[in-house]
């Protein structure tokens, strides 16, 4: 896509983004089929048979389900969004978008690098391994993301001004952008909870779980909506994201403790180091914050960039100086 975007920009224009998405995917599922013919493993003719393969079939069409709703959920965000001040849904989109980044550079990465090994211990019977795996791995994911939204939170304009200043895009649009990136960039933490938790289940057989997570987040986020929408409150509108992603993560973190049955000593280990994260990180932003506003703030991309290093290197060393990045020792029992 960056190829297609610096040979053919100046003269195709956004076309050139239409055929950069369309050639990455073909490039991705080109390799993808090499890799897998390495792996020993053909690409077998598409049949409609195979949706009725075992239990596949209730996976797909429920998770097929959950992307309607998912959709009609977007649909009914955009209108409700339209009764709004103008210019209120791109600017929630450019939230939207800058949160996105923030899960794809670290949720989902990690997600997608646990998953195997999900397999793996699920395969040799081995659940304590995945159960060790999962609650360890989104431990330390809650706090990198947790001192990146913080940053994004306390530099929302900074970073909106630097991304999306161009052309007709002047104060007031910044301004507003800005107003839904904070409204938004926390939403990157239970979806990063989600994605790793929602691997888990569906690694051990629990799709279904995942399925009803997802359709209990776009209910959620339709109600957000319609009660808000009621009450002429639209402030509230711009945190239906983040309210509805909770709440589904919430009942995912509930649902893999139940079905697991956890201990409740590992339960309170694990929400009490959270807390703790969360205390000093916090304080830490506080801090910045104050910081910030007394002294000013350069907006140079290169000073936000050097500002967020220091900003996350001080967050670490706190973790580090309170011995809050090792929160499970190996030999824990997770069974209750």
């Amino acid at each position: 896509m960056i190829a297609c975007l610096f040979l053919y920009a100046a003269s195709l224009g956004v076309k050139s983004m239409v055929i950069g998405v369309v050639l990455s995917q073909i490039f991705v599922l080109f390799f993808s089929a090499i890799a897998l013919k390495v792996q020993g493993i053909k690409l077998a003719k598409p049949r409609f048979s195979v949706f009725m393969l075992g239990k596949f079939h209730k996976l797909f069409w429920s998770l097929l389900l959950t992307y309607f709703l998912a959709q009609g959920y977007a649909i009914y965000e955009r209108s409700v969004m339209l009764a709004m001040k103008s210019g209120t849904i791109a600017s929630f989109q450019y939230g939207v978008t800058l949160t996105n980044v923030i899960v794809s550079v670290i949720a989902y990465p990690l997600a997608n690098l646990l998953w195997p090994r999900f397999l793996n211990s699920n395969a040799e019977k081995n659940i304590d391994d995945a159960i060790f795996t999962a609650l360890r791995s989104t431990a330390v994911l809650y706090a990198v993301l947790l001192i990146i939204c913080l940053f994004c939170f306390s530099n929302s304009y900074r970073i909106v001004e630097i991304v999306y200043a161009r052309g007709a895009f002047d104060s007031a649009s910044i301004d507003l952008a800005s107003k839904t990136f904070r409204a938004a960039i926390f939403t990157a933490i239970p979806i990063g909870f989600f994605s790793v938790f929602g691997r888990f289940l569906m690694s051990v057989g629990a799709g279904y779980a995942f399925a009803l997570v997802s359709v209990i987040v776009s209910f959620s986020g339709i109600a957000v909506l319609a009660v808000s929408s009621f009450l002429g409150n639209y402030n509230f509108v711009l945190f239906h994201w983040l309210i509805s992603n909770s709440i589904g993560t919430l009942f995912c973190v509930i649902i893999f403790f139940r079905k697991f049955q956890i201990s409740e000593y590992t339960v309170r280990i694990w929400f009490f180091w959270l807390f703790k994260v969360s205390i000093i990180v916090m304080l830490l932003g506080i801090c910045y914050e104050q910081l910030t506003i007394k002294f000013g703030a350069n907006r140079s991309i290169v000073y936000t960039a050097i500002d967020g290093g220091v900003f996350f290197v001080a967050a670490w060393l706190g973790l580090n100086i309170f011995r809050l990045i090792d929160i499970y020792k190996p030999n824990l029992n997770f069974k209750a």
